[in-house]
């Protein structure tokens, strides 16, 4: 028989994170919705098509596919376990809690008679971090639910610096970050959730989250070194149906 449960009285929280028009974020546990891309159509052997036949390339969302989280070989920061991409975001998961890291674009563009380019470049960066008070350090983190696809990084010239067939997995599991208590993040429809598991006969009220957000001066994991940004607190309010806000 299962011993553990989810914390009763704890919902599953999502701090959805949606970028509007207006600069605000709004956190339903720690989730972003993604956008979507085209992928080529495969055409049956034998078919010719004629030039006049036109082909539509079908959307696919990436809200429909499984949040990857790829465990750290060395293609970012140390101190970081597993991470999650997405458009315009950056998950770090550790063993004291979750960094997201969301990058600020400037869009510029330049135009002549012969060509039109528009370059995005990362301005700043606008972190929330969500801590685990009083966590265990050495709680174990391991990969779960292994997915199908790798990553792999060749960046710069120096191949010992490349890492190939980085294992990505559906979900990430921290054990004992309290005394019998359990923490597991994983996707859902594009979102990024976590839920405490609490052992028979653990104390739940163990748990304590710190949640913080801003531009911050000290450094962030990312994969091309630390990022680091202007002091600028963002203020946090939690409304009516108990979601947290992030005003940018």
């Amino acid at each position: 028989m299962d011993e553990s449960r989810h914390l009763p009285g704890q919902p599953r929280r999502n701090l959805a994170l949606f970028a509007a028009a207006l600069g605000a974020l709004t956190l339903t546990g720690l989730a972003v919705i993604l956008c979507h891309s085209n992928l080529p159509v495969a055409l049956s052997a034998g078919f010719t098509p004629k030039r006049s036949t036109s082909f539509r390339k079908p959307a696919v969302s990436y809200a429909r596919q499984p949040l990857r989280f790829e465990e750290n070989a060395g293609q970012t920061d140390g101190q970081v376990d597993f991470l999650a991409r997405g458009l315009g975001y950056t998950v770090f998961l550790t063993r004291q809690g979750a960094v997201l890291s969301l990058a600020e674009n400037q869009k510029s563009e330049i135009r002549n008679q012969k060509q039109e380019t528009t370059d995005q470049r990362p301005r700043a960066t606008d972190i929330l971090r969500l801590n685990l008070v009083g966590a265990k350090r050495g709680a174990g983190a391991r990969g779960l639910e292994e997915l199908a696809g790798q990553s792999n990084y060749f960046i710069g010239n120096d191949p010992r610096k490349w890492r190939r067939n980085v294992r990505t997995f559906g979900k990430v599991e921290y054990s004992e970050v309290y005394p019998g208590v359990d923490l597991v993040y994983y996707g859902n429809q594009g979102k990024l959730e976590y839920d405490f598991v609490v052992a028979r006969g653990a104390d739940p009220s163990a748990i304590t989250l710190d949640v913080g957000a801003g531009l911050v001066p000290a450094p962030v994991p990312s994969r091309t070194g630390p990022v680091r940004g202007r002091p600028r607190g963002s203020p946090l309010r939690i409304d009516g149906g108990g979601d947290l806000w992030v005003q940018t």
